[in-house]
Order: structure tokens, then sequence, then C-alpha cells
């Protein structure tokens, strides 16, 4: 709960810079609207999983303690200009799966992936 308060209040931040300052700058008194949106899901794996960071560690995890998530952050500015974070709560994510990911956003969005930017939390209570 403290991290969503955190990232949202990061996000609500840069938002609230950006958008008073373009329209401090370039739009001379008109009203600039930036748009945003968030959303997350759950990624806890529902099943025992062998944990990442835990090297000498003989046997799965052994229930849950605190619940993983996926969230992503979408912006547009006052230009049309998209981009998307995308955080995880995992140790790392592989090129494959940023490239799947990437795909079907530039199909279903029409974002390149100039746009989007991946971010892991390096989480030790997560799986492998």
């Amino acid at each position: 709960m403290k991290r969503t308060i955190f990232l949202l209040s990061i996000s609500s931040f840069f938002i609230l810079t950006f958008h008073n300052t373009y329209a401090s700058d370039n739009l001379q008194g008109e009203t600039a609207v930036w748009k945003a949106g968030v959303a997350k899901v759950l990624i806890t794996p529902e099943q025992p999983m062998w944990m990442a960071g835990y090297g000498s560690r003989n046997h799965p995890s052994e229930g849950t303690e605190t619940d993983l998530w996926a969230k992503a952050l979408a912006i547009e500015d006052v230009n049309g200009k998209q981009a998307v974070l995308v955080t995880i709560d995992n140790v790392g994510i592989g090129k494959e799966m940023v490239d799947h990911i990437r795909n079907r956003l530039k199909t279903k969005f029409g974002l390149v992936s100039s746009q989007t930017i991946f971010n892991c939390s390096h989480t030790h209570s997560g799986p492998v």
C-alpha cells in the first residue's frame, strides 16, 4: 500500500511539473491538458515456486507474505505524444518478455519501443 501511494505521488509530481512547465512556457495562457492512466494486475503465483536470489535454498516457496504486482502508468502530453512505464515486482525481466510486451503494445496501441520503459523492483521475495 505504501509503495502504491509512493508511486502515485511521484507520478502526480512529474505530471504536474511537466504540465505547469509546458503550460507556462509554450502555450502562453492556454490550458495544457495531459492525460494519464494507471492499471495494476496481481502477479503473485498461486503455487509454490523457486525464489529469486536464494541460491542456497533447497526447496520452493512456502506460502505468500506479500502480493506481487505489475503496474502501468500511461501518459500523453498536450501534443498527443504517449509513453508507458511498466513496473514489475520481480528481480528482473528477460528480453524475450520485454519484446513480447512491446510487440503487443505496438499492435494494440501503435506504441514503439522508445515509448515504453520497463522497471523491476528487484525483489528477492518473488519467483525466479
